[in-house]
């Protein structure tokens, strides 16, 4: 994974206005100007990182490019801004998000083909990991959008909650996830904090990538994906539904917004959540109130499995990506600057560092680096990378129309008004 040396030296963090929909910097007379429209706002752990790559490109290129950025506070709220920018023809010059919405700025037509800019740089290309594009290719087989992450999404539990119930250590099998859950309820304590959405499907995806053949159905991108009459399917979905009927889920567990299962978490409230390494900075209490010593209370585990060695892990390339919607030639050469500063040796460390994610790019870390990238990420990491099941979740496997079709007859499905097939039938055909 890592393949050069490297010492980063921090600077001081730019001290940025938090008003949202207001500008964080302006460019200076005689450059540049581009626009960030970005969700990396107020308690948003990618805050921090967003600080530094600012301050460190205004150093950079001063003078020349200058940074403007737009805030939009909320995941939800960007999307639908960004979306309809893209209708418009309006969008601002550098854009970010999930895979999903990186999709629909490829489909919208409105961003530009990087495709050409990487090819010019074939440095800059080949450190890329080799399967870092994958889920970013257009049907033209080019790339309107670029990766910066490389995650393993694993499962948080508290272990003095799970003191409290007599448990030790995070089950291996999924027996043992439903009677350490059971065991958990028993003492009074909600086992997993899910919100119908984000959660909740990651933990569809864990259920079902650790199935026989489910992890090759979840990698599978070969043609219409087939939902209905697939075992490894089946199983998964029910077993979740059956995990929600036996309560071990909170009372609101059908939100639909991921900040329900978080703040449960955070006060302790539950004892598991599923999520990816970013949320260690809210357990950490930097971007989240948080109760007293959650982090020192808090472990990171891969995914139970039907057997203790057939444990699995939600491996995604390009969680998470950024698109450039420039329309002039001077704004788009601001606008790949920014982009191979953002994946460049010194970032991906940063982010490693601040963040606890991954990236998409190649680079070696020091001892001293070492010691500053949180133990959680690294154990994650370590135990991912030998876990018998790996495969995407559902933001990557599914459309989004599939996606939303998920989320939205979850609820009656797991409250008995659809049947498996049903279910999984509205969801391969969504529309």
């Amino acid at each position: 994974m890592f393949r050069r040396t490297l010492f980063v030296t921090f600077g001081c963090l730019l001290l940025l206005t938090m008003l949202a929909g207001g500008a964080l910097t302006s460019a200076q007379d005689g450059e540049t100007e581009i626009v960030w429209a970005t969700f990396w706002v107020g308690t948003n752990p990618l805050l921090p990182w967003g600080e530094i790559l600012l301050e460190e490109y205004n150093s950079m290129y001063d003078g020349e490019c200058g940074i403007v950025t737009e805030e939009i506070p909320g995941d939800a709220a960007y999307r639908d801004k960004l979306r309809a920018d893209a209708a418009a023809d309006a969008l601002p010059d550098l854009i970010t998000g999930n895979v999903t919405l990186m999709r629909d700025m490829t489909n919208s037509g409105r961003v530009i083909n990087l495709t050409p800019h990487l090819e010019a740089d074939p440095a800059w290309l080949e450190r890329f990991h080799d399967d870092a594009f994958d889920a970013y290719y257009a049907p033209d087989g080019n790339l309107y959008a670029l990766p910066y992450s490389r995650d393993y999404v694993g499962i948080y539990y508290n272990t003095s909650l799970f003191a409290e119930a007599g448990l030790e250590g995070f089950p291996a099998t999924w027996d043992e996830f439903m009677d350490a859950s059971a065991a958990l309820l028993e003492a009074g304590i909600t086992p997993f904090a899910v919100d119908g959405n984000w959660v909740t499907r990651l933990m569809w995806a864990n259920m079902v990538g650790t199935q026989p053949g489910g992890a090759d159905w979840l990698n599978n991108t070969e043609g219409e994906r087939q939902f209905v009459g697939v075992e490894p399917v089946i199983a998964g979905t029910e077993m979740l539904r059956e995990y929600h009927r036996a309560g071990y889920v909170n009372e609101d567990a059908f939100t639909g917004e991921y900040n329900t299962a978080a703040t449960l978490y955070l006060q302790g409230q539950a004892a598991m959540i599923a999520n990816g390494p970013w949320m260690i900075n809210q357990i950490n209490g930097s971007t989240a109130e948080t109760i007293e010593n959650l982090y020192d209370n808090t472990e990171y585990a891969v995914s139970p499995g039907l057997a203790a060695d057939g444990r699995g892990i939600i491996l995604i390339n390009g969680e998470a990506g950024f698109a450039v919607g420039s329309k002039g030639e001077a704004e788009t050469e601001c606008s790949i600057n920014f982009l191979k500063l953002l994946t460049s040796e010194e970032q991906m460390i940063v982010q490693l560092q601040i963040v606890g994610r991954d990236g998409s790019t190649t680079y070696s870390l020091t001892e001293d680096d070492m010691d500053k990238v949180d133990r959680m990420a690294v154990s994650i990491v370590e135990d991912g990378a030998v876990a018998a099941n790996q495969f995407p979740h559902t933001g990557i496997a599914f459309t989004n129309a599939q996606v939303n079709e998920f989320v939205n007859q979850w609820p009656a499905y797991v409250g008995g008004d659809l049947t498996t097939e049903e279910f999984l039938d509205l969801v391969q055909y969504a529309m």
